[in-house]
């Protein structure tokens, strides 16, 4: 569709002379670079293991045998307020999984950078957010923090609510249409059910 193309082509070239050079500057330092890798990290729960699975977009292995785990955006990032409460722990958890060895083909080893690039193909066409927090008590906690929900989850007496907070509620969620939240919330009832 020549107006799709029109849109997107000047946006993708921006993008790719800003990663280029990206590239150009941090490969010095690299021993390996990993794209799309997947990984896995066993969690002993009180109901047996839990098995956290994620796909990170990007793994560097740095000469000094530390790691950097990169994710790819194209909207917003996460706000450090929301990273530091725990609202956005993927970046976090996904360095869990490093530091464990438990992406393929990546050697375990601690992890010196949790970063975002946000790609957009505006003005700037990217840029790289790297998190300011330390990155082992982001780590821990993000790690911890699933630990106890793992474990809460565990209890039989524990509900699974589709919208937990509402102050955190996605605009769109698969989990709130299946639970039916809007004929739910419709019927006069404050949206609460028993």
């Amino acid at each position: 569709r020549p107006g799709v193309w029109a849109f997107w082509w000047p946006r993708f070239e921006r993008i790719a002379d800003w990663f280029v050079a990206e590239e150009r500057s941090r490969r010095g330092a690299l021993a390996m670079v990993h794209g799309e890798v997947e990984g896995r990290l066993r969690i002993d729960g009180p109901a047996g293991p839990f098995i956290l699975t994620a796909k990170a977009d990007r793994i560097e292995q740095r000469r000094d045998g530390a790691l950097a785990v990169i994710d790819y955006k194209t909207g917003g990032v996460p706000s450090g307020k929301d990273i530091l409460a725990g609202y956005a722990p993927q970046l976090a958890l996904e360095a869990a999984i490093a530091q464990d060895g438990g992406f393929e083909g990546v050697a375990a080893g601690p992890v010196a950078e949790l970063s975002y690039w946000r790609l957009s193909g505006g003005d700037p066409p990217g840029e790289t957010r790297p998190l300011t927090a330390d990155s082992a008590a982001l780590i821990e906690a993000a790690a911890d923090g699933l630990a106890r929900l793992i474990a809460e989850f565990d209890e039989p007496e524990t509900p699974y609510l589709a919208v937990p907070d509402m102050a955190k509620a996605p605009a769109f969620s698969d989990y709130a249409h299946l639970a039916r939240i809007r004929e739910w919330s419709d019927s006069g009832s404050g949206g609460e059910v028993e």
